[in-house]
């Protein structure tokens, strides 16, 4: 009888996270480069095991500005692709180059994946870990985003808040900010942090969520503000006051303050 063997790759998108053998960090770099210029980076590898391991090096593209979709990432990033063996508890910084091209603009980015292959391991179980990698360019960089019409549901004593942010530039951005509501005399009722973890795209958009709790403040006129950090310098904000009325039966409207 035929026997078939089924190999398991676990994909984790994270660094510093622990896995069967190995260690990878940062989880995303992003670098600003001129056109025609060079920098070098490093990727943190670690051998969590105090057995050898055999790791193998993969990269693909991932995600670029609408300018860049076809440069493939052997264009500008120069990274040693050949099977890496670590000894037990070894440690290695692995060197990459980033080279910007004539008239680069916007970004481009690459995802480097490790699977390890542990000595001696009769297990199928193999795991992959991923960093991404960004190249945007100094002088060709739109850092951008607008706040769309927000939403706000009401379950039980508790409101939740969904705010829509669309990446209007040409580099990916990570919103970071707060989302504060205030009283008809300005005072402030709630400040919740407003946060994701992932990065939105050129065109793209998400709806950011509180995950802490704002108590239903009762019938009356408030004022919203939200306040973003683009993830970049403290210069690129977006900011943005919404109305909210709330009527004697719980009825919300929203609308955009002038």
């Amino acid at each position: 009888m035929k026997r078939t063997l089924w190999i398991i790759f676990i994909s984790i998108f994270i660094a510093g996270s622990l896995s069967a053998a190995i260690k990878v960090g940062p989880s995303h770099t992003t670098v600003s480069v001129d056109p025609e210029k060079k920098v070098v980076k490093e990727i943190y590898l670690e051998n969590t095991s105090d057995k050898p391991t055999e790791i193998v090096v993969t990269v693909e593209n991932f995600r670029s500005s609408k300018i860049n979709e076809k440069v493939d990432w052997r264009s500008w990033l120069t990274i040693d692709t050949k099977n890496i063996i670590l000894k037990g508890n070894e440690k290695i910084l692995l060197q990459y180059t980033l080279e910007a091209f004539k008239d680069f603009k916007g970004e481009v980015s690459a995802k480097v994946s490790f699977i390890d292959r542990p000595s001696g391991s009769s297990t199928s179980i193999r795991t992959k870990m991923s960093v991404a990698i960004y190249m945007i360019s100094r002088a060709n960089a739109k850092i951008g985003s607008e706040l769309g019409k927000m939403n706000i549901e009401k379950e039980g004593s508790l409101l939740n808040f969904q705010v829509p942010v669309k990446n209007t530039g040409n580099i990916h951005v990570r919103p970071d900010g707060h989302l504060s509501l205030l009283n008809s005399k300005g005072k402030v009722l709630n400040k919740v942090e407003l946060k994701t973890s992932y990065p939105i795209f050129e065109g793209y958009e998400i709806k950011l969520e509180n995950k802490e709790q704002v108590k239903f403040p009762g019938n009356g006129e408030y004022t919203v503000n939200v306040k973003l950090n683009l993830g970049y310098k403290d210069i690129y904000n977006v900011e943005k006051d919404y109305k909210v009325s709330i009527n004697k039966k719980g009825k919300i409207k929203i609308r955009e303050k002038k």
